[in-house]
């Protein structure tokens, strides 16, 4: 009877050892690494400028500018560099030390922002993920439910979001919609036109021949000349008009001539 009483008993305490694991394992969360976003936005800045985020959380830096751009340390715990940032592109660091970290664009020295990383709190830090994260986590790796979009054109910008798929819109495409830009609206896009700002294409470019295959033409360029080229370009100073002819002049010396002689023969 003794015995069957103390199997009792330490089969209560396996039952309520057990049942407190299983509530203790249930309370507390596990803690699971978050993805946070930061733009470059359009007037040249970091946003957010200041972001706190916990030791293995990774930080995605997102080009919406018109042109490239870089997320450099300055110091901290740990480096990285980003290289450039190409409009439309996207950049991720995952951080893996706790400490303060400031970075800026290397292309901008006015763009600065800082990130601060903070080692987790099992108790309630990841509470914050649990209505947002927890589908990414649901198959292990998260890798399934942020597919990459892929980039057709190579142009920086995945085809989901790029206008113009078949179009290399590199360093022609302000707005980053994946199409080439036509900045002055005259039909013709900026990557072929000689005068991108302007509509008339009055610009200097477009009163020089661009592949330098344009001689110059050396003449007399005054319509007026007896000698006038339509075809030269550079005037050579050899214009000759019709006072300054041979024929005038011999005329003006043989007058000169007589006078003086009809001078002397009068003082005889």
């Amino acid at each position: 009877m003794f015995k069957i009483r103390c199997v009792n008993k330490l089969q209560s305490f396996a039952l309520a050892f057990a049942l407190v694991m299983f509530v203790i394992l249930m309370v507390i969360p596990s803690a699971s690494a978050e993805d946070h976003d930061v733009s470059i936005t359009d007037d040249m800045k970091f946003n957010p400028e200041d972001l706190t985020i916990n030791v293995g959380d990774t930080v995605n830096w997102t080009n919406n500018d018109g042109m490239g751009h870089t997320a450099n340390s300055t110091d901290g715990p740990d480096s990285f560099d980003s290289g450039n940032i190409a409009a439309g592109a996207t950049w991720s660091f995952t951080f893996t030390e706790a400490g303060t970290y400031n970075y800026k664009c290397d292309y901008h020295s006015s763009m600065t922002a800082s990130i601060t990383v903070v080692e987790s709190d099992d108790g309630d830090g990841s509470n914050d993920t649990d209505d947002e994260g927890s589908d990414d986590s649901d198959d292990g790796d998260g890798s399934n439910d942020t597919e990459e979009s892929p980039d057709s054109d190579n142009d920086g910008i995945a085809d989901d979001d790029d206008s113009c798929p078949s179009e290399d819109s590199s360093g022609y495409d302000a707005d980053a919609d994946g199409c080439i830009d036509d900045s002055d609206n005259d039909g013709v896009k900026d990557n072929v036109d000689v005068c991108p700002f302007d509509a008339n294409d009055e610009c200097p470019a477009a009163l020089q021949d661009l592949e330098g295959n344009v001689t110059d033409v050396l003449g007399c360029i005054h319509q007026s000349a007896e000698n006038y080229n339509s075809e030269a370009t550079d005037d050579d100073g050899s214009c000759k008009y019709e006072e300054d002819s041979p024929g005038f002049g011999i005329f003006a010396a043989i007058i000169s001539i007589s006078f003086i002689a009809f001078i002397r023969k009068r003082n005889l």
